[in-house]
Parts: structure tokens; C-alpha cells; sequence
């Protein structure tokens, strides 16, 4: 129950000469009507320092990321530290991570963008 649909690149060609007060004010828009949860995956500990008033979640069991999604905050992070593994090791968390990410959605009958 993703969102296929957004695609960072056309984002930036669109947009190659901006006005940013504009596209604050677009993002804030986008923001008051999404009906989908965000969730950050952060592969460093030192990343989340920048987060105010956003829930940081340091496992990706079921019950974590259920509370995420129940929250009232549109978005939050799930803590990966993938930065530290191995290349299979950071495949196989985020595979986890996703397949417990569809499941919460599904269950809760909620999209999300990833």
C-alpha cells in the first residue's frame, strides 16, 4: 500500500529554478492533506538529532511500528543503524523492516510513503 507514484527526479526538473517561500508553502499543503503515514528509515544515530516533535523508533518489531502508525504526528523514523553492517546485513533489515511495514499497513488498512 505504497505510493509508487512520487518520483524525486521529475520533483527536481520540475522544479530546477524555485522559489523556495513557494514550495514551503506546496510542501506544507501537501502535508495538511496527506492521509498516508511517512516513515524515515535513518541508517545513523546522528541523523535523528535534527528530528523536533517526531517520534524515533530504535527496533522495527510489529508493535513499534504499530505504534507509529497510530500515532498522531504524520511521520516517524524508524532508527536502522544499517550504516554499521554488511551489505547482506542491511538487506535482510530492511527487508524485515518492509514486510513488517506492509503488514502493520495492511492490518490497520492505512498507505504509507517510504
Amino acid at each position: 500500500m505504497y505510493d509508487k507514484s512520487i518520483n524525486l527526479h521529475d520533483i527536481k526538473a520540475k522544479y530546477s529554478s524555485y522559489d523556495t517561500a513557494f514550495l514551503e508553502q506546496e510542501l506544507k499543503k501537501s502535508l495538511d492533506t496527506n492521509d498516508k503515514k511517512i516513515i524515515v528509515l535513518d541508517d545513523d544515530p546522528t541523523g535523528v538529532q535534527t528530528v523536533h516533535g517526531i517520534n524515533v523508533y530504535t527496533d522495527w518489531s510489529k508493535e513499534s511500528i504499530s505504534e507509529g502508525f497510530d500515532e498522531d504526528n504524520s511521520m516517524f523514523f524508524i532508527l536502522t543503524n544499517s550504516r554499521a553492517f554488511t551489505e547482506e546485513q542491511t538487506i535482510s533489515v530492511h527487508k524485515e523492516i518492509a514486510l513488517n511495514i506492509l503488514s502493520v499497513s495492511n492490518k490497520k488498512q492505512k498507505d504509507f510513503i517510504l
